[in-house]
């Protein structure tokens, strides 16, 4: 083999490998498109995604469905009593999509008013947080233990993660290194009933983000309700189970 058929074989294996890696590129690319909907009842505004694009139209109809009532029943306007007002404004951001997994983080804040409307004498301001999570092949809400195994070793990964935050670090009232005091303080079977709980928990949620997991956990301060948590994982590859 003379040096021109060599460079002529290596240019070819080069070509082929670049179509390789371009369409796995294609054949990973998230076959939809998300956009905003929002749902009100009263003084609640509830912002949450919708996709768009599927070739299944029937799937589309029914994820669009799932993430909307799940949120729905999470917050839970219906029970709210009706000389009692509601006022949320709640945002979301999509912190994971793939061709299989969906996973969406809602936060905002909210103001609970009891008695007469017209009054709105007595009042409680908190800072509100959910997630949802789902299989899009499937069209299920998919849990923590879907990916993992939850055990007390998980719990004090989770308490000696130093990526926390809430409203309160993020506009600068209380340093990262204080909440996470916060959460180290939370007992560890409070956390490990919020991993296997399949209830709606106050100030609990999950997501998923491509090298990392998000659970939140309630706690008793004056800087906020919740402090979310971050886990890196590396090495994680999140497939649907």
């Amino acid at each position: 083999m003379n040096r021109k058929q060599f460079f002529s074989i290596l240019i070819a294996i080069v070509l082929l490998l670049g179509l390789v890696v371009s369409a796995k590129h294609f054949i990973q690319r998230e076959p939809y498109q998300i956009t905003t909907e929002t749902f009100s009842q009263g003084e609640a505004t509830l912002k949450y995604p919708q996709i768009h694009g599927l070739k299944d139209s029937v799937k589309e109809k029914a994820i669009n469905e799932l993430i909307r009532d799940d949120l729905k029943s999470q917050v839970d306007l219906d029970s709210i009593g009706p000389i009692d007002i509601l006022e949320l404004d709640l945002n979301y951001q999509v912190t994971l999509h793939t061709p299989e997994l969906l996973s969406i983080l809602y936060t905002g804040t909210s103001t609970y008013y009891t008695g007469r409307p017209d009054v709105r004498g007595s009042c409680r301001i908190s800072d509100d947080i959910y997630a949802t999570t789902i299989d899009l092949h499937h069209v299920e809400k998919l849990k923590l233990s879907d990916f993992m195994d939850i055990n007390m070793d998980l719990v004090r990964k989770i308490k000696q993660s130093e990526n926390v935050t809430n409203e309160a670090v993020k506009g600068g009232h209380i340093r990262k290194e204080q909440m996470q005091i916060l959460v180290k303080d939370v007992p560890d079977k409070s956390i490990f009933g919020n991993l296997v709980s399949d209830d709606n928990r106050a100030y609990y949620a999950f997501c998923l983000r491509p090298d990392s997991f998000l659970v939140s956990t309630a706690i008793a301060s004056a800087v906020g309700d919740y402090a979310l948590i971050e886990v890196d994982c590396p090495n994680a590859s999140w497939n649907a189970p």
